[in-house]
């Protein structure tokens, strides 16, 4: 396979042969180039380690070209890459290649059809052709070169995964875009596909554009959404009724990827700010079949990992952790629970933030659910000593203050050890005593 620095190389160099090239001959021959440099990258991208290997998800996806374009089964390939971002492009030659973190997103095969339709229509009314043609200006080449050479000594398989995607399609015109969707509209309610699914995932890709961070690569850096093509789309859709219950396999795409879901959302977590991620869980509660106790213990992860980031300041470190906290409290309240490990991350959050009864709550169920677990010792000592602080501070708590001042420091300590079930003048009595002293 080829080391990512070859991949570079070799990128470079079909960029810098197309646009050399290009601009001296006919438009024909500009075309020919074009179709040369997307035959290269389709094989790049189609050998590669980020290909996703799923052959019932390709068959899915190649049968739902031919019934969308039955003229176009034989000239369009279609391709999932295992990368996150809610993506999808079509090279001029009629490689399609869709993200794994779109049909992540994606709630019906409709949907699925919605983006492959309009991907069609793109490519049978030649606009990357035509859009390259009227934008061939050395401007452009170099801009294309300066936004990979740019990436040099960083560069790796996503980051030209993502160049290419955004730059295949030359960011289709609004007009163009205006007819792919009217198009694909038509294409996808002919097939048989709700055509619903068109301003269902479009209005999804919007919500995910107004949230995406400046500089994130996504399906609007080559396909304009503004909000009155969202109108549009939501106008052609309602002159036919919502017939999602009378599609045949509306559900098969989003059941073929629950098996990679986690996994998915993982990867998605590395790239997204924890507010947003937690949106996109917010979302995939509604559909998938991932019990919502394990959603909200990822989403407790995910704003453990944004607490530990490099330069958060102490205000956003104290939201991430009360953030964390809200979604292990509403994982351990669900019906299904958290796994086992969410409650020992949860019991030592609670312990740093000195919350001795959520971290007692939450050791005790992990020793439940693991009690032969290898660090079970460890977390029972640290129980133990979470128990002893939680019985300190609601014996100061609940003593009032005649109390204090007729007791002496030894004299609650040892209550409180008595209470906790130590029994007195044994070794273990005398340590707890100790532990609380040193408390107050």
């Amino acid at each position: 396979m080829l080391s990512y620095k070859s991949i570079h190389l070799i990128t470079l160099f079909l960029l810098y042969y197309f646009f050399s090239v290009s601009h001296s001959f006919a438009v024909s021959s500009e075309e020919d180039s074009l179709i040369f440099m997307a035959d290269k990258h389709e094989k790049l991208l189609r050998t590669s380690a980020l290909r996703f290997q799923d052959d019932e998800l390709d068959n899915v996806l190649k049968t739902m070209v031919c019934e969308i374009a039955p003229q176009d089964c034989s000239r369009v390939r279609i391709y999932v890459l295992n990368t996150a971002g809610f993506n999808a492009f079509m090279m001029p030659n009629g490689a399609t290649f869709l993200h794994s973190g779109l049909l992540l997103r994606a709630t019906t095969s409709s949907e699925v059809a919605a983006v492959v339709g309009h991907e069609i229509a793109h490519f049978t009314m030649r606009h990357s052709l035509n859009q390259f043609v009227d934008n061939r200006s050395k401007r452009t080449a170099l801009g294309v070169l300066n936004r990979i050479g740019g990436a040099a000594g960083r560069l790796d398989l996503t980051t030209v995964v993502n160049v290419i995607g955004a730059y295949s399609l030359s960011s289709y015109s609004r007009d163009h875009e205006r007819e792919a969707d009217k198009i694909g509209f038509e294409l996808v309610k002919n097939a048989g596909f709700n055509p619903h699914g068109f301003p269902k995932i479009w209005k999804n890709l919007l919500s995910e554009d107004e949230n995406a961070n400046k500089g994130s690569i996504n399906l609007f850096n080559s396909h304009p959404m503004p909000a009155e093509r969202l109108t549009y789309l939501k106008r052609l859709a309602a002159n036919y009724p919502d017939n999602a219950q009378d599609v045949i396999l509306e559900q098969k795409i989003p059941e073929l990827m629950d098996k990679y879901r986690l996994d998915l959302l993982s990867a998605e977590m590395r790239l997204m700010d924890a507010d947003r991620f937690e949106r996109l869980l917010e979302n995939q509660r509604k559909f998938t079949s991932i019990a919502d106790g394990m959603l909200d213990f990822v989403c407790a992860e995910a704003w453990m990992k944004y607490s530990k980031k490099q330069n958060t300041s102490a205000k956003e470190r104290r939201k991430a952790h009360e953030s964390a906290t809200r979604c292990y409290v509403k994982g351990a309240q669900s019906e299904s629970g958290m796994p086992s490990k969410a409650y020992r991350d949860w019991g030592r959050l609670s312990e740093k933030l000195d919350d001795f009864e959520s971290a007692n709550l939450a050791y005790q169920k992990y020793l439940e659910l693991e009690p032969e677990a290898w660090d079970a010792k460890f977390v029972s000592k640290q129980l133990a000593e979470i128990q002893i602080k939680d019985m300190a501070n609601l014996t100061i708590k609940g003593a009032d203050e005649e109390d204090l001042l007729g007791k002496s420091k030894l004299d609650t300590a040892a209550d409180t050890c008595e209470m906790l079930g130590f029994k007195r003048k044994t070794e273990p009595f005398g340590e707890c005593v100790l532990k609380l002293i040193d408390l107050e």
